[in-house]
């Protein structure tokens, strides 16, 4: 027995087109999301901009704030949002020993402190608190 060709019905032709156009579609939508990732990634909104820089600000524009180097106080200033190094106030050099005159005729001296920021009383020679360093004249 000999079977007949025959032609594909209707419906078979039908659903074979139907999954095609239904894998094509896929593919077109997956381009579709991964585009519009890929353009959000890039582009953050405006808002984001603006939180990302709040964030890196530290401080408000020439403000001042005490700071510390090695128990010594200094000031810190603040330039584009970030804080600056914090800068001492030296006048003299730490352990430095300077002349200084008490009632205007006993020659005294006085020390510079170890921040460097200020020296002590003026003190008489014989009440200075220093082991076997020289005076200056």
């Amino acid at each position: 027995m000999r079977r007949k060709k025959t032609a594909p019905k209707k419906n078979e032709q039908k659903d074979g087109l139907q999954k095609k156009d239904l894998a094509i579609i896929g593919i077109a939508l997956l381009i579709v999301v991964l585009l519009l990732f890929f353009l959000n990634y890039k582009t953050p909104s405006a808002s984001a901009s603006a939180q990302e820089e709040q964030k890196i600000r530290e401080c408000e524009e020439n403000k001042t704030r005490s700071c510390y180097v090695n128990d010594c106080t200094g000031q810190q200033k603040c330039v584009d949002g970030r804080w600056g190094i914090c800068e001492l106030n030296i006048i003299c050099i730490p352990g430095s020993i300077e002349p200084c005159v008490i009632d205007s005729c006993i020659k005294s001296y006085r020390i510079c402190n170890k921040c460097g920021s200020g020296y002590s009383d003026c003190l008489p020679r014989d009440k200075l608190p220093l082991a076997n360093k020289e005076l200056p004249p």
